[in-house]
């Protein structure tokens, strides 16, 4: 098994991993889907939204 190819394609998650950028705009997207049908409430979109933002904004705290 390709550890690294796995890490980078989500089959094996890190705990301590930083999620990127491209990450939290991809998470933010499908959570954007998900409230279009219904699967997801604007309260949950918007909790997550403020969550990612600083990921997406690059002002993250360390």
């Amino acid at each position: 098994m390709d550890t690294e190819l796995a890490i980078e394609s989500g089959e094996i998650l890190l705990k301590n991993r930083k999620m990127t950028r491209e990450e939290a705009i991809a998470k933010l997207k499908e959570a954007k889907e998900l409230m279009e049908i219904d699967m997801m409430s604007k309260e949950e979109f918007d909790e997550l939204k403020k969550e990612l933002t600083p990921v997406i904004t690059n002002k993250n705290p360390e």
